[in-house]
């Protein structure tokens, strides 16, 4: 089984090192956080500027669609850029912020995710198939995260049909072994590890919007934890993702 960071970081790490880490950390943190995301804010800002300036000059409706269409699309590329480092910046802390490992209710998890999905007026429609799920010793909130990472894509890559989405859990030994299936447009085979690598899309953004991430998400959480993820076809139409989690961390 694949080491978790914290548990490198204790047997093989001296506190020096782990501190040294942690500040080449902060200081990539910084510099994704503030040096990148400034200089977008100044072309969104300047954008909106320059529209202001020219409409002022030579009255409202100086602009021809053409050049309307040219500045969204400024606007609309800077706010996929500071997606994509947000979410850059999320997957780096996995990697150095330590949490508790507390007692989590899985079931309580997903019914929270279940409510929020419901109360959605584009998702009312979503059946849920849940088994009753247990109580496990996790990083709460990344467990949360990790069940909403693949919920969330089970419900974005929607087929046709009514969207379904069926959760079951197995015993297995010192682990739980949970199941995610959907009734989507699935995945080939072929791109079955490929969907965990960082800003994977299989897809246009367009037609499913987000930036990749949810997946490679999922699989670092899963590794902090000692476990191990993969994603089947199902028997039928739409994909299985499949997770072990540890019945305790010891």
């Amino acid at each position: 089984m694949r080491p978790s960071f914290q548990s490198f970081k204790k047997t093989e790490l001296s506190k020096k090192e782990f501190e040294k880490i942690r500040e080449e950390f902060e200081d990539f943190s910084y510099i994704v956080s503030h040096d990148l995301n400034a200089p977008l804010r100044y072309i969104r800002e300047f954008g909106k500027l320059f529209v202001n300036r020219m409409e002022k000059k030579f009255g409202p409706g100086i602009l021809s669609e053409e050049e309307k269409q040219f500045l969204d699309l400024i606007h609309e590329n800077v706010s996929s850029v500071e997606t994509r480092i947000s979410a850059l910046l999320q997957y780096s802390r996995l990697n150095t912020e330590e949490m508790p490992y507390e007692k989590t209710d899985c079931s309580q998890i997903v019914q929270k995710i279940k409510s929020n999905i419901l109360a959605d007026t584009d998702y009312a429609d979503v059946i849920f198939d849940i088994d009753e799920l247990p109580i496990i010793k996790s990083q709460i909130k990344r467990v949360a995260d990790l069940f909403g990472y693949i919920i969330d894509n089970a419900i974005k890559f929607r087929s046709q049909d009514v969207p379904k989405v069926s959760i079951r859990v197995k015993d297995a030994d010192v682990n739980y072994l949970f199941s995610i299936e959907d009734n989507g447009i699935g995945i080939e085979q072929k791109f079955s590890d490929e969907v965990f690598r960082i800003f994977r899309r299989l897809h246009s953004e367009d037609k499913y919007p987000g930036v990749g991430m949810g997946l490679t998400l999922s699989k670092k959480i899963i590794e902090l934890h000692d476990g191990e993820i993969w994603i089947e076809p199902a028997q039928t139409q739409g994909s299985i993702v499949y997770f072990t989690l540890p019945k305790a961390i010891l």
